[in-house]
């Protein structure tokens, strides 16, 4: 491991939870607002065929599809709260920086850093988790951009704008292996010197668990074999 690997592997153990100060941030939905969540999330993202081959009312009966839902009206995004954003924030403090996030998904991700006064600009190639990811936002009182773009396309999307850091969230591994390489590369040659780039849930080798493919610590560290 790299003295780069090792101090950030150190900081991530250090900073599993939120402190005090990212916690008063954290904002929370009244129960209408989070009923309107789940309506978006049903009307959009679960009823697109490309995630979900069954219709909502049949899914959604399941106990897997009662999980998937919870898990995007708020598990997702305690995840993130606890463990990614306070790692993020150790190695580059969230107030005021400006975020591009690869794969953004339905929001998830990026609510937490806007709460912690990040500039997020995020980019998918779902229009149906983008309406859920505006909406998102919307009902927690914070404001984002996202754009429909696939990460290949990333020199165009960034096409002048300057990030404090790139960050590939749960996206490598859903990515043919053209698109890993243009869209990292790319990433690479836009970002300069003191800049970041972030890889999690991929799994990434810096990270301790793989909690989006295997569920399993440390399986990102076995060889291929």
């Amino acid at each position: 491991m790299s003295k780069v690997s090792s101090k950030y592997f150190r900081q991530l153990m250090q900073t599993d939870r939120p402190s005090p100060a990212l916690l008063r941030n954290q904002r929370e939905l009244s129960p209408e607002k989070r009923e309107a969540l789940r309506k978006s999330l049903i009307d959009n993202y679960f009823s697109d065929p490309y995630y979900y081959p069954d219709p909502p009312e049949i899914f959604l009966k399941t106990v897997i599809g009662q999980e998937d839902l919870e898990g995007g009206i708020i598990g997702k995004t305690e995840r993130v709260r606890s463990s990614v954003m306070p790692w993020v924030n150790s190695v580059l403090p969230l107030q005021g920086a400006r975020i591009l996030e690869i794969g953004s998904g339905t929001g998830s991700s990026a609510l937490p850093m806007l709460e912690q006064g990040a500039k997020v600009v995020g980019i998918d190639v779902s229009t149906s988790a983008l309406a859920v990811a505006r909406d998102r936002c919307r009902l927690y009182g914070l404001e984002a951009e996202f754009l429909k773009a696939n990460a290949t396309d990333l020199k165009q999307v960034v096409d002048g704008r300057d990030f404090d850091a790139i960050i590939f969230y749960a996206v490598i591994e859903h990515m043919t292996w053209e698109e890993r390489s243009t869209s990292l590369r790319a990433a690479w040659e836009v970002l300069r010197p003191g800049q970041l780039l972030i890889v999690v849930e991929a799994p990434n080798r810096l990270w301790h668990t793989d909690g989006h493919t295997s569920n399993e610590p440390f399986f990102s560290w076995l060889s291929d074999e």
